[in-house]
């Protein structure tokens, strides 16, 4: 399970968050100051903090900044402020989720489980699909999709792994001499010459050009 680092001054608090942490399987450490919560932070990092805003030896905003400076780690802030000046100062300061006290067990469970699903925010994590990877965050040009094979190809080439087209019905040509309508004369067959190509990315699959006669 992963760790939470608790820094809060009011010891009850403090160990009713740890013991109801502790219960839902997490690794816990708790601090009663900000500076002792910044070492141990630095120390061994954490998954998550919970971070109370009212320390008795610097404000819980200044310390949610030196937080971001060094780890870019889930913030749940679990303060007893209501007031909205400081709940957006603790967004502004990088603060994942707001909370005031006092929050249900179960509630606090939901909310670093939710935290904990986010991950930190770290450049240069990847998404797999398939695959394609996909690397976010690094600079560099963007990607872009191009074609396997340039080659200009012909609309009426059937794909060799679909079914034939049904025939259609012959044309009828009423300009005949006898004026009774006569099947018009067939169209040279389309003939389809494969194209090489780098790439065979579908099983089967061949590009072709198709060639006519007038």
């Amino acid at each position: 399970m992963a760790d939470i680092l608790v820094i809060e001054d009011d010891q009850r608090i403090r160990e009713l968050v740890c013991r109801h942490l502790a219960g839902d399987g997490y690794g816990v450490t708790s601090e009663g100051t900000g500076l002792d919560g910044l070492r141990t932070l630095t120390a061994d990092p954490p998954d998550a903090l919970v971070l109370d805003l009212g320390l008795p030896d610097l404000d819980g905003l200044d310390l949610l900044k030196m937080v971001r400076a060094v780890s870019e780690l889930p913030v749940l802030v679990l303060t007893a402020r209501e007031d909205e000046t400081s709940i957006l100062a603790a967004f502004a300061g990088g603060a994942d989720d707001y909370v005031v006290k006092p929050i249900s067990g179960p509630q606090l469970s939901a909310r670093i489980a939710a935290l904990l699903r986010r991950g930190p925010n770290e450049t240069g994590d990847s998404l797999t699909v398939g695959d394609l990877e996909i690397h976010l965050g690094l600079a560099g040009p963007p990607l872009r999709a191009t074609p396997w094979n340039s080659q200009p190809r012909s609309s009426t080439c059937w794909p060799t792994w679909l079914p034939a087209p049904a025939p259609s019905s012959p044309k009828m040509n009423s300009t005949q001499p006898s004026g009774r309508l006569q099947p018009a004369p067939e169209a040279a067959p389309l003939t389809c010459t494969s194209q090489p190509s780098e790439r065979n990315w579908a099983n089967g699959l061949k590009t072709r050009t198709a060639t006519s006669t007038p």
